[in-house]
């Protein structure tokens, strides 16, 4: 009860064919392979073979393989949520063993205090290229910091790398992905705070690159609501 529906040939016992055996005899050696060929074709005919219950890796229900199309939208989410100021909507995204190093705690604080040395107004961010690598993919961006201070600070070429886990694509996450190595997202302070920087890397150019996240405000970071 409550199991699949048994097929009609499964029901024929094997006298049945050892009878179509004597009646058309063959030679003996051929026997047992004419029988054998017999219950397979009957048991495919109906059904009988269940491919996925002969060990495969999946089991019999195997989970869809993520594509790097989802891994593109969730990183895009991630920076929107970046530009949005949304840290904790940011730390959701990242992945299990990303969050037993960082709690949440920490790693908003991280967020909120490079956002006040920046004296950060907003952001924006653009992806370059995406790329799989078995189960993990890596995505190229550039991110625009506008300050009050220092200007427009352009950190192009980043590297946001991403990971497989029962959760879905979730973001490989460090405190790197703040402050790169080599990066500009922590300038010293220029000499004459009246004249700040206004560039510190030349301009790129940009045409045939579609901007995937809008400019934005950052909620309570400095200069927040106003234009400059």
């Amino acid at each position: 009860m409550g199991g699949r529906a048994r097929c009609w040939c499964e029901a024929l016992p094997l006298v049945y064919f050892e009878e179509l055996a004597m009646r058309y005899p063959v030679p003996a050696r051929n026997t047992f392979f004419l029988l054998a060929l017999v219950m397979i074709l009957l048991l495919s005919a109906c059904g009988g073979l269940d491919t996925g219950s002969l060990g495969s890796a999946g089991g019999p229900n195997p989970t869809p393989q993520l594509t790097l199309e989802q891994a593109e939208q969730v990183a895009q989410t991630f920076l929107k949520a970046w530009a949005d100021g949304d840290y904790a909507a940011m730390y959701t995204l990242i992945s299990p063993n990303s969050r037993e190093v960082y709690s949440e705690e920490a790693f908003v604080q991280d967020y909120q205090e490079t956002a006040v040395q920046l004296t950060l107004t907003s952001l924006e961010t653009s992806i370059i290229s995406s790329l799989r690598q078995g189960t993990t993919a890596a995505l190229q961006y550039d991110v625009r910091f506008h300050t009050e201070l220092f200007g427009v600070i352009e950190d192009l070429g980043r590297t946001l790398r991403l990971i497989e886990t029962p959760e879905g694509w979730r973001v490989a996450w460090s405190r790197m992905d703040i402050r790169r190595p080599g990066g500009r997202c922590a300038p010293d302070p220029p000499a004459d705070p009246a004249q700040p920087r206004q560039h510190l890397r030349p301009q790129r150019q940009s045409a045939g690159r579609p901007e995937r996240a809008r400019h934005r405000s950052i909620p309570g970071a400095a200069g927040h609501g106003q234009r400059g």
